[in-house]
């Protein structure tokens, strides 16, 4: 059901994957998000956030590293830094053909024929992101009420150049009234402890719950506070001690 290119080089034959709008959407786990009636709070804007990364992070591309789907859609740069530490190189648009330039300096039909199929592939990838970016876009507006996201509208493009992150953020600056006594309430909460007893899945969704409504604050946590933030829990709960030993031996580049 996938599209493919098949990128011709002078060592053999790849085929790469490429998906299209319809493709997308089916993986997304909330095709449709959670509906906000009314004016958006801080409650909903938070669930959308969530339910946005959880879409785009169950996208099978060959965009990236393939760990993070196209997270990078949803999540802030330096929020995502935190899931990605290595930069997620967004495909651009190539352009209508490829560039005279590298057609005239090909030494052989074969090298032409390599340079049409890559700029066909980079054609392919740029429009795969581009869908991605709409769909989130359009489940977004089919969510939220036209009075609060209108604004955003250009008189004649409509929302066509309007990026996903661009209508996050303007609900939350605009409806979501993080002040910094949130953000320190935030803090305190997430810093409960853990209980032992409980399942790890309490742990992470405690973090995660954090992690989010940092985000939606503007004052994302860093890779190493989350990290130093979830074995200051284990360890006070005296759990996974063994893990943690071994984790501890590992270089500090691979401590993820």
């Amino acid at each position: 059901n996938f599209e493919s290119q098949i990128f011709f080089v002078p060592i053999g034959i790849y085929v790469i994957m490429t998906l299209n709008t319809e493709q997308i959407l089916a993986m997304f786990p909330h095709p449709t998000l959670t509906k906000i009636v009314g004016e958006p709070a801080l409650e909903s804007l938070t669930l959308m956030q969530e339910e946005h990364n959880s879409n785009l992070a169950s996208v099978k591309t060959n965009l990236g590293d393939g760990t993070t789907g196209l997270m990078v859609i949803s999540m802030k740069p330096s929020t995502f830094a935190t899931v990605h530490p290595d930069p997620f190189i967004i495909p651009v648009n190539p352009g209508a053909q490829p560039n005279p330039d590298e057609i005239s300096a090909a030494s052989s039909a074969t090298k032409i024929a390599d340079i049409y199929k890559a700029f066909e592939l980079k054609s392919e990838f740029f429009s795969e992101y581009c869908d991605a970016e709409h769909v989130s876009v359009k489940i977004t507006i089919d969510a939220v009420e036209k009075i609060y996201y209108q604004s955003l509208k250009h008189p004649h493009m409509g929302y066509a150049q309007v990026t996903l992150r661009q209508i996050l953020d303007h609900l939350v600056k605009t409806y979501a009234n993080i002040d910094p006594f949130d953000l320190k309430t935030n803090q305190e909460k997430m810093s409960q402890p853990y209980n032992a007893n409980a399942p790890i899945e309490t742990l992470f969704r405690q973090i995660t719950e954090g992690v989010s409504f940092a985000e939606l604050g503007n004052a994302p946590f860093t890779k190493k506070q989350i990290v130093d933030t979830a074995i200051l829990y284990v360890t006070k709960a005296g759990v996974f001690q063994d893990d943690l030993k071994d984790w501890n031996k590992q270089d500090p580049a691979n401590r993820t």
